[in-house]
């Protein structure tokens, strides 16, 4: 606070000021009396009414002008959320029809050998470790694409492995 008026240090390194004194009392007041424990509570509402009439009075506009303003800033910011929305689905059906296009179908059958991916280690990739399990050997083949699988001394594992 400088001069009985809050300010911020903005990104640009410029000092900026937030809240007018009266602005300022208001919010340290709700803060204090509320009953939510002062701003050491947790959870703080603060109903603060800005005045919209000093941008106005500011930028020299009427009332009629500042609504229009306000109206046509919504009204962008409604096409611009419109596009963001259509965009991200797009981008999602190219993703998804890459992934689909590039998927490899992989049919097992009962006997084969097979190698399980040892998952627990893609946290530490490394060269030299090995990331493969097994060999194991196919038991049963489900509609679903699920294979249960069995070591090479014939004990079964506990879960069943998807095959795709």
């Amino acid at each position: 606070m400088v001069g009985g008026v809050l300010y911020r240090i903005g990104r640009d390194s410029i000092l900026r000021w937030c809240l007018l004194p009266h602005e300022m009392t208001k919010v340290i007041v709700a803060c204090h009396n509320s009953a939510y424990g002062g701003h050491f509570g947790t959870e703080v509402t603060v109903e603060l009414e800005v005045p919209a009439l000093r941008t106005a009075v500011e930028h020299a506009m009427d009332w009629d002008g500042a609504i229009q303003q306000r109206l046509n800033e919504l009204e962008r910011l409604d096409e611009t959320r419109l596009l963001a929305f259509q965009a991200r689905e797009a981008l999602q059906k190219r993703r998804k029809k890459w992934h689909d296009d590039h998927i490899r179908e992989r049919k097992f059958a009962i006997g084969d050998l097979v190698l399980l991916y040892g998952s627990k280690f893609w946290k530490r990739p490394g060269k030299l470790k090995i990331q493969w399990l097994g060999p194991y050997v196919v038991v049963n083949v489900n509609n679903n694409g699920s294979v249960q699988v069995a070591n090479l001394s014939g004990n079964l594992l506990p879960t069943r492995i998807n095959g795709f």
